[in-house]
Order: structure tokens, then C-alpha cells, then sequence
């Protein structure tokens, strides 16, 4: 019966989270920038730490560093954030934790199409467009970004889950 209760309430998580897709699709320099140490390990550590569980919530705008990790001595880096999100929509932290063990997950199983636990991309289905991604990027921070002051959906925009 406990058995039974479980699989119902993995299978509403999975419903209300909607499916998820995964893909390597990455910037040619992360696919060859060499790392000393594995950087989509070092972003999950990051990512876990993010605000956005209880009542503060923090929203991400489109192409908005979330969490970094510096190249040699910067400004280039390795860095999450949504990319693609329609109609100046925004995402929030707890969704940027949701995503980031299948990105652990593409980037790992990728290593051999250039992911090579550095990079890597997420989305899911029932957004309609945008995806979370790993990438190489010119303009990183330190570690976890600033917010920008807790952004906040648009007038009549929910913020995307």
C-alpha cells in the first residue's frame, strides 16, 4: 500500500513539473575550453544554495547569469541561466533547481558530443519555449550573480515554474 502512495506521488511531481527534455547543444568553446575539475558539479553546489525555498522567491530574466564558475582569471566562464523564455517571461530559482541534476545528467552522458561535464541544456516541454543551460559565456560573475533587487514578473506575466 506505502508502495502505492509513492508512484502516485512521484507521478503528480512528474505531472505538475511537466516532462523534461535534455540536449548537449553547446557554444564550440565549451566544448573545447579544458577544466581542471568538473565544472557542472561545481555550478549543482552553487545552484543549491540559491534563496527561492519558503517565501523568498527570486526570478531570473532571460539571459541572466544565475551561478558562475571563472575561466583562468575571467571575465569568461561557465554559467547557468534561461535562454529563449517567450514574451519577457521570467523563471525562478527553485525551477533553476529543479533542472540542474539533468544537466548533471547531458553533461556527464554528453562527454563524448563535447558536453564533457561542463555543459549542457534543459527544458521543459509544457513551458512552450526556453531552456536552462550551461554554457561557456565572455561576461561571467563570481560564483552565485546578483539577482538585480529580486526581479519580478511583468504586470499580468505569471512567472514560468
Amino acid at each position: 500500500m506505502h508502495l502505492l502512495y509513492a508512484l502516485a506521488a512521484l507521478l503528480c511531481t512528474l505531472v505538475a513539473a511537466g516532462e523534461l527534455d535534455t540536449s548537449c547543444k553547446v557554444s564550440v568553446n565549451c566544448m573545447t575550453s579544458l577544466t581542471r575539475n568538473d565544472v557542472t558539479d561545481y555550478i549543482a553546489k552553487l545552484v543549491s544554495k540559491l534563496p527561492g525555498d519558503g517565501k523568498k522567491t527570486t526570478y531570473y530574466a532571460n539571459g541572466q547569469n544565475i551561478v558562475c564558475r571563472q575561466y583562468a582569471l575571467g571575465p569568461h566562464g561557465f554559467c547557468l541561466f534561461f535562454e529563449g523564455v517567450k514574451d519577457g517571461g521570467v523563471r525562478t530559482a527553485r525551477t533553476a533547481k529543479r533542472l540542474m541534476g539533468k544537466i548533471q545528467e547531458v553533461s556527464d552522458k554528453g562527454a563524448d558530443r563535447g558536453c564533457g561535464s561542463r555543459c549542457g541544456m534543459v527544458w521543459d516541454k509544457s513551458w512552450g519555449g526556453g531552456v536552462l543551460k550551461l554554457d561557456y559565456v565572455t561576461d561571467s560573475c563570481v560564483d552565485i550573480c546578483d539577482a538585480g533587487g529580486r526581479m519580478k514578473p511583468r504586470p499580468g506575466q505569471p512567472a514560468m515554474q
